[in-house]
């Protein structure tokens, strides 16, 4: 329950709020992100605010995504995410946790869009330089987009 609530806070802060920070469009998106994809979903922006973060220090991270047809569409944004130093590497670095997956409800009108945020705190003990958190958007019929982003985590 506060997981949605901050979502819903965080929504609104961004829907009304001028001065919150812009999700970043990613490269080659059109105001439509739509128009470009042959997709049922697309996820149009994602970042964490803020961007980088001293160790022990949290994050938020926003995602949105687009419901690329007429009929409104249920689905859920499950959230991954792991510290990395090496993007190489698989192993977790010293001293941090294994965090378990986030799952949120979606709710998308025709043509329309919605947001999910997860808010993450990093530990003063795990010496990761980042944190990549992922979004997987699925319902019914499988996935149906995926995104990451990272967190910079400075020490």
């Amino acid at each position: 329950m506060t997981r949605l609530l901050t979502a819903l806070l965080l929504a609104a802060a961004v829907a009304i709020a001028p001065a919150a920070p812009a999700l970043a469009d990613a490269p080659g998106d059109s105001p439509n992100p739509c128009n470009a994809r042959a997709a049922l979903v697309v996820i149009s922006d994602i970042g964490f605010f803020p961007a980088d973060v001293s160790a022990g220090k949290p994050s938020t991270v926003v995602m949105r995504a687009w419901n690329c047809a007429a009929p409104p569409l249920h689905a859920f944004a499950t959230w991954t995410a792991k510290f990395v130093s090496d993007p190489s590497s698989s192993t977790v670095p010293t001293g941090c946790a294994t965090i378990d997956p986030f799952v949120d409800p979606l709710s998308f009108g025709s043509f329309g869009s919605a947001i999910s945020a997860e808010t993450f705190t990093t530990s003063a003990t795990c010496t990761a330089n980042q944190l990549r958190a992922t979004v997987t958007i699925t319902n019914g019929l499988g996935t149906l987009a995926v995104r990451s982003t990272d967190l910079i985590i400075h020490h």
